[in-house]
């Protein structure tokens, strides 16, 4: 049986990947609250696309942390570009 251990830590990796990209990458900030919930959806999508791959087996905090940071980040990076192109703001 799995434990949902590596899927837990991929979720907090994107919570800190979220809030740390929205303050490194103001100008597509959605909000807190906003990054907050990309970063914990975009760390669920690597953690889902991590084990799809068969790169499960990678340690915890090599490979799931790591992921769910880049995940994250990466989903709010995009969400927050799509916000700002739909609205007209520079």
């Amino acid at each position: 049986m799995q434990t949902f251990a590596p899927f837990i830590v991929s979720l907090f990796g994107g919570v800190v990947g979220g809030i740390a990209a929205g303050l490194f990458f103001n100008r597509w900030s959605i909000s807190l609250i906003g990054n907050l919930l990309a970063g914990l959806v975009g760390g669920g999508l690597a953690a889902h696309y991590l084990g799809a791959f068969g790169l499960g087996s990678v340690s915890i905090l090599g490979g799931h942390l790591v992921s769910g940071l880049f995940g994250g980040a990466a989903l709010m990076i995009i969400t927050g570009f799509i916000r700002k192109a739909r609205n007209g703001a520079n």
